[in-house]
């Protein structure tokens, strides 16, 4: 494979980024949907029930819906799901949530909004997360402090909720299914632990899930999880840019425009551009991306396309006030970024994919990044022949 898919080549060993060897291969496969989970993790729904119940149409040319909750009027920038979806231990936040939103985001008896049953068009629904029971993904401050284990309720008319477009919420590599409009994302960074890579991974796809009108769902649990042995303060240590940062990356996140790009490929590889200057992963990711942006083309996938701020919206189906979801705290203010704030703000990455010199200045010296110019061209000005 590393002779016919850059990627492979790219990757270290030993590592937790090899996962992407395995996504690339399926997609090689003709896999239209991937399910990417921890083998610590055991089915307990085998039918996905709530991923693929109401997904599924026959009749083509008739959209098919999927019935989901949804908060009204959530303004907020971040979305804690654990106590919405019926955790029975408070406070609780999954791993990777901005600490300094835990207190606003827990729920209480005093502390709840209203929620509605909506149903989107199938099609954009494109990562569904499901929650674990037992032991479910937390952070080492929680497993430091607070009881475990713990479960979420299942029952015959448990729903999924949807996260507000423009809102965001951590989602992992444990037990997540991906739909083919999702495939793209599936790439682990591969220069930051393994306790952050799902992490910003998750948030990266969220921002540029926007721009083809792709939602993100959590679902009841399909797994129960019995963790493996960790040592609590390790993963204190490796999650400590998640403590740090996650509410940082969000704000950047949320202000990104990729003013000038016209292609979603060329959007993803400026994305992970801005998250290095802004050192949130290393530059070897920033070439792990477009080695993988090139191993798809090679492999056959067919990007989304982008035009625009694509439409995503729910549509009303009923109002569920006595729902426990959290009252959201108020709207972040997102401040203008200034360069001197990041680690990277004097190693600048260009690209080509608008015509831009593609030359790194990294650490003083001028190196040619391989990006996926030629190949995204010739994708798009000449689809039947590149994208068979």
């Amino acid at each position: 494979m590393a002779k016919t898919f850059p990627v492979v080549k790219a990757l270290p060993w030993n590592h937790f980024g090899r996962k992407n060897v395995g996504f690339l291969y399926a997609i090689l496969h003709g896999a239209k949907t991937i399910w990417d989970f921890d083998d610590d993790n055991i089915l307990i729904d085998k039918t996905f029930q709530f991923a693929l119940s109401n997904s599924n149409n026959s009749d083509s040319t008739t959209p098919s819906y999927y019935t989901a909750l949804e908060p009204e009027h959530y303004d907020s920038l971040v979305l804690n799901p654990y106590p919405i979806m019926g955790a029975n231990v408070f406070p609780v936040w999954p791993r990777g949530f901005p600490l300094e939103r835990i207190i606003s985001n827990s729920s209480s008896s005093s502390n709840r909004i209203p929620v509605a049953t909506v149903k989107v068009e199938s099609s954009s629904v494109g990562i569904l997360q499901s929650l674990a029971n037992h032991d479910p993904d937390v952070d080492a401050i929680y497993r430091l402090t607070q009881p475990l284990p713990f479960d979420f309720p299942r029952r015959a008319n448990s729903q999924a909720l949807l996260v507000p477009i423009g809102c965001y919420s951590p989602y992992n590599a444990q037990a997540t299914l991906h739909m083919y409009s999702s495939l793209w994302s599936l790439l682990l960074p591969v220069t930051v632990h393994g306790r952050v890579s799902d992490i910003w991974r998750g948030y990266f796809a969220q921002r540029l899930g926007e721009d083809i009108g792709m939602r993100l769902a959590f679902t009841p649990p399909m797994v129960a999880q019995f963790r493996n042995s960790h040592n609590y303060l390790a993963d204190f240590d490796s999650e400590e840019p998640l403590y740090k940062r996650s509410m940082k990356i969000v704000e950047q996140l949320s202000v990104w425009k990729g003013d000038h790009i016209e292609t979603f490929p060329g959007r993803i590889e400026d994305l992970w551009i801005e998250m290095y200057e802004h050192g949130y992963i290393g530059l070897k990711d920033v070439e792990l991306l477009q080695a993988w942006l090139q191993s798809l083309f090679a492999a056959g996938y067919k990007f989304p396309l982008f035009s625009g701020k694509a439409n995503a919206k729910s549509i009303l189906v009923s109002r569920s006030p006595q729902h426990p979801f959290i009252k959201p705290p108020p709207p972040v203010t997102v401040h203008p970024k200034h360069a001197g704030n990041h680690s990277n703000a004097g190693n600048k990455v260009h690209h080509t994919i608008e015509g831009v010199d593609s030359n790194v200045t990294h650490g003083g010296k001028r190196c040619h990044l391989s990006t996926h110019l030629y190949i995204s061209a010739m994708a798009y000005l000449f689809p039947k022949k590149w994208r068979k």
